[in-house]
């Protein structure tokens, strides 16, 4: 049973203090009361075969059959590709690249880690990323305990009758209802957010900041900024599969920031991979100037081998055994599978 409203804002303190001693105790605190978001990124559809930011604008230009110009900022590169199609009169190629490339996977639509994740039970869970795999795994819990299956919300869509609803069910509780995609799904790529363009049309000016590094349009005018910000300001946030590259995700991170003058007192956590502790040091640095605390796992990068993630497995599980919910996480089978793998 909850307790009287003062006791979550004591629980709140805690955390607070606990951030500064341990941000693994204050993460397990948050999970055992319901209280997070799940925020997924390209890394966790990675094993189902999506591919990251930097892969797929490569294979647009393999589409295209012709390199962009040297442009170091990813969004420009995007930009470029995406007007060199309407160019060249192949707009519906460059939207059917999309959907065709973020579609379900028919023999294995989810992941167990995503499926593990989900398991955790969080209010709701966001996504930037174009494909069905994370509603696909929570629909098929849903019809093991005969409920509802799961629909993806686009925050792109006209009409957002179904965020009000995602919203108002977030607040009473954690929610198998809906996945709200950030950036647009699959089945509708004309609305999927990309390319430079697409990104200042859904978030205004994200790159003007002030001396202090601040960012200077901070105007919730229109849906999709005041729902993400909503969401951030509202609840604990766990980030996973995510690095830092998402410009509209720093932005709306900074503009909370600066709003509530927090700090990196923003009870947001992410699970990150790192090679060493010197690496972790680094990256500590670079997830805290958005008020995020970094929970680690370590990765293994061997020559000829590739990248070992196995070790997400192990942590989600051990977050499992922690809160006492059984992920139906195998530590040892997932690190054999890897091994053979390699």
């Amino acid at each position: 049973m909850r307790g009287h409203p003062a006791d979550d804002a004591d629980a709140v303190g805690e955390n607070h203090d606990a951030i500064d001693a341990d941000p693994h105790h204050a993460l397990i605190a948050f999970l055992r009361e319901h209280r997070m978001l799940l925020f997924v990124g390209a890394g966790l559809g990675v094993d189902l075969g999506y591919p990251s930011w930097e892969s797929y604008l490569t294979a647009l230009e393999r589409e295209l059959d012709d390199e962009s110009p040297r442009l170091t900022d990813p969004l420009d590169r995007a930009e470029w590709i995406k007007q060199a199609f309407a160019n060249a009169h192949r707009r519906d190629d460059y939207l059917a690249h999309i959907q065709c490339t973020f579609g379900p996977k028919a023999d294995v639509p989810y992941t167990p880690v995503q499926l593990a994740l989900l398991r955790l039970g969080f209010r709701g869970v966001i996504t930037t990323n174009y494909d069905p795999s994370l509603e696909m795994a929570l629909s098929a819990e849903n019809h093991a305990g005969e409920r509802l299956p799961c629909t993806p919300l686009d925050l792109g869509d006209p009409r957002s009758f179904g965020v009000f609803d995602f919203l108002r069910l977030a607040a009473r509780g954690p929610t198998t209802r809906f996945v709200l995609h950030l950036h647009g799904v699959h089945n509708h790529p004309e609305r999927v957010v990309l390319a430079a363009s697409d990104y200042r049309e859904r978030y205004g000016d994200f790159n003007a900041v002030d001396r202090e590094g601040l960012p200077i349009h901070r105007i919730l005018d229109d849906i999709p900024r005041k729902v993400v910000w909503t969401l951030l300001v509202t609840y604990p946030t766990l980030f996973v599969g995510f690095s830092l590259a998402d410009p509209a995700l720093r932005h709306i991170l900074r503009v909370t920031s600066a709003d509530f003058q927090r700090g990196r007192y923003l009870d947001h956590f992410a699970i990150v991979g790192a090679e060493s502790r010197e690496n972790e040091q680094q990256l500590s640095t670079a997830w805290g100037a958005y008020g995020i605390t970094p929970i680690f796992y370590r990765v293994v990068r061997s020559p000829g081998l590739g990248t070992d993630h196995s070790n997400l497995a192990t942590l989600v599980s051990g977050l499992g055994s922690e809160i006492g919910v059984d992920l139906g996480l195998d530590r040892i089978g997932a690190l054999t599978d890897r091994m053979l793998e390699l």
